[in-house]
């Protein structure tokens, strides 16, 4: 699913009518905070809405499956842009251990299943650092299934791929990724939503 046909009209942050914060937005902010050193946002989405908030690292890159979204990304928040395929055979344009932080929200709801999602993951633990982390924001349900759901803002029915997050999460420690948080929080259409940060443990 592109969002190139919402550049205009993006629905960038919503209520949360279930969680700790009120805005799904909040969830990203705490993460930010204490985000330093070079860091990655996958799938940034039109305006990288997200960048904003990471004033403390040293450096932000960004990217999106999107020609027209990477277009769209400010040159004043993200140091780098570029296309990419989360999922796909295409690696990321980094050296093993480069990192020193990443970001993916709300992006792997947009994958055609759990293998894509694995592939995706391996490839995100081989340019984070030792000890570093990795952010990760997903719809979430019955395990690589769809869900279908009426959007009130795009005024549309939309599709999307959601995972369990304690398959997530086990997937994720098959490939170096240790779990240190996990939330669950209700968004404004009545979707739950996962929130899990994971370190990158020793080799």
């Amino acid at each position: 699913m592109s969002y190139g046909d919402k550049l205009s009209n993006y629905q960038g942050d919503c209520s949360i009518l279930l969680g700790r914060y009120s805005m799904f937005s909040d969830y990203i902010k705490e993460f930010a905070q204490n985000s330093i050193g070079d860091g990655l946002d996958i799938g940034a989405g039109p305006q990288g809405l997200n960048g904003k908030y990471f004033t403390s690292c040293d450096s932000l890159d960004g990217c999106d499956a999107d020609t027209d979204v990477v277009k769209s990304l400010s040159k004043d928040i993200y140091s780098k842009t570029f296309q990419y395929f989360l999922g796909s055979v295409q690696r990321l344009p980094y050296d093993d251990e480069s990192k020193d932080f990443i970001v993916c929200s709300c992006v792997i709801q947009h994958l055609s299943n759990f293998q894509e999602l694995e592939v995706g993951v391996e490839e995100i633990s081989r340019v984070l650092k030792t000890d570093c982390l990795f952010y990760l924001m997903f719809k979430s349900g019955t395990n690589d299934t769809n869900l279908t759901h009426t959007n009130s803002i795009y005024n549309e029915v939309r599709t999307f791929r959601v995972f369990h997050p304690q398959d997530v999460e086990h997937m994720c420690q098959r490939h170096g990724l240790r779990i240190l948080s996990s939330e669950t929080l209700l968004d404004d259409n009545w979707i739950p939503y996962s929130c899990l940060i994971f370190s990158k443990t020793q080799k």
